[in-house]
């Protein structure tokens, strides 16, 4: 499930297909830089913080049961 409308799927797919390019520039064999780091809170059962792209956004994933 996307929040994307079908015309921005097709602008994405004709980058992708006949440019050869990403959206935000990057070609379709560049990653971008991460980090991952596994229980890193250590109250749960489970949690995940990763850093990702040129300002290192961070995603927090938990999972704790009651």
């Amino acid at each position: 499930m996307t929040n994307f409308s079908e015309n921005e799927k097709k602008i994405f797919r004709k980058f992708l297909g006949d440019y050869n390019l990403r959206i935000d520039g990057r070609s379709n064999n560049e990653f971008r830089d991460y980090q991952i780091e596994s229980d890193c809170i250590p109250s749960c059962l489970s949690s995940i913080k990763m850093k990702f792209g040129e300002n290192l956004n961070e995603i927090l994933i938990a999972i704790k049961v009651s």
